[in-house]
């Protein structure tokens, strides 16, 4: 995967930082007529007690993206690093300095990482697993926006918020599905309307450590109970929370007991635009308005990082044919809660 390549890279960098290969030089940059580059550092804390088997000791990866993995569930592919060996997160207020490893031209970057505190992760496969310690918001994994404008970027700060109850559903061999393109020209509203309709699946279901789950019940799930489907702007904010909710249905007993069943769906009118179609059955009927989240037993939709959504585009017709995959059965409370 991209992301192997790129922490081979970064790790070759590290070994040989004293020279013997090249990994990032100003002078040759300004003679190639390269954009100037800047560094970027900062420190990692921790806000959450260590759990499951964790100590608040371990090895820290970080790592910059174009991308948030928040916005699509997936990998992103990884454009500068940093590893801490042997961080020490233990004590109360505890913190580590940081520089990442490759200097970075101006643009806007997402920054984030794990705390290898179980430990469990294995070069080059740079995964949060189970006890590792994440960025996470409100309902999904968060990234700490990096601004480099004509200058290096001192004071960045990742705070390690949440223990990881699970493994990534990870298969190198079944990567992240590829996102509809965004049109060269965004949409541009025409004045008009147009429908989004489709039919949410449960074609598979993944378990808390990543493997084929196919018998229910399993958690407290049957595959039945009343199933939310929202339209959004974003499948999650960069801070890992939900996005601005355009509508919100709401089907009393859906019925997904069945990897051939599927439930339609079919949103008011909306204007030209990117949209993203978000939801979830409540399995255990313990959702409310007030704390409208998904939960153990629950049918969620997951990718290789993070919860992900349907992508939409509606440029001058109708979709009718979005599909919403829930692919992942929850057993664990997500931070929202």
């Amino acid at each position: 995967m991209r992301m192997r390549r790129q922490w081979l890279y970064f790790l070759l960098c590290a070994i040989f930082a004293a020279g013997l290969i090249g990994c990032g030089d100003d002078e040759e940059e300004e003679e190639a007529g390269l954009p100037e580059t800047y560094s970027v550092s900062g420190t990692a804390t921790r806000s959450v007690e260590p759990d499951l088997g964790g100590n608040g000791v371990g090895d820290i990866y970080l790592t910059m993206m174009e991308t948030c993995p928040s916005s699509t569930g997936c990998v992103e592919e990884v454009i500068s690093d940093a590893l801490i060996m042997g961080a020490d997160l233990s004590g109360d207020g505890a913190e580590v300095v940081f520089e990442m490893s490759k200097r970075l031209p101006n643009g806007t970057y997402y920054l984030s990482g794990i705390m290898d505190d179980a430990p469990n992760t294995e070069i080059p496969d740079i995964y949060a697993g189970f006890g590792d310690l994440v960025v996470f918001g409100q309902a999904a994994p968060a990234c700490v926006e990096v601004i480099v404008a004509d200058g290096d970027v001192t004071g960045v700060g990742v705070d390690f918020n949440f223990v990881m109850p699970f493994e990534l559903p990870i298969d190198p061999d079944d990567p992240c599905p590829e996102e509809p393109e965004d049109p060269d020209d965004p949409p541009e509203d025409d004045g008009f309307t147009y429908t989004i309709s489709g039919v949410v699946t449960r074609p598979v279901l993944f378990d808390v450590l990543g493997s084929v789950q196919t018998d229910l019940p399993a958690y407290g799930a049957d595959g039945h109970g009343p199933l939310s489907v929202s339209l959004t702007d974003v499948c999650f904010s960069v801070g890992g929370d939900p996005g601005t909710v355009f509508e919100t249905l709401m089907i009393p007993d859906a019925d997904l007991s069945d990897p051939s069943f599927v439930v339609p769906f079919a949103f008011s009118p909306m204007p030209n635009g990117i949209y993203y179609v978000n939801g979830f059955i409540d399995d255990n009927t313990n959702a409310t308005p007030e704390d409208p989240f998904p939960g153990t037993g629950d049918l969620v939709s997951f990718g290789e990082a993070g919860p992900t959504c349907a992508k939409v585009i509606l440029n001058g017709g109708d979709v009718t044919d979005a599909i919403y995959e829930l692919n992942m059965l929850m057993s664990f409370e997500i931070p929202g809660t």
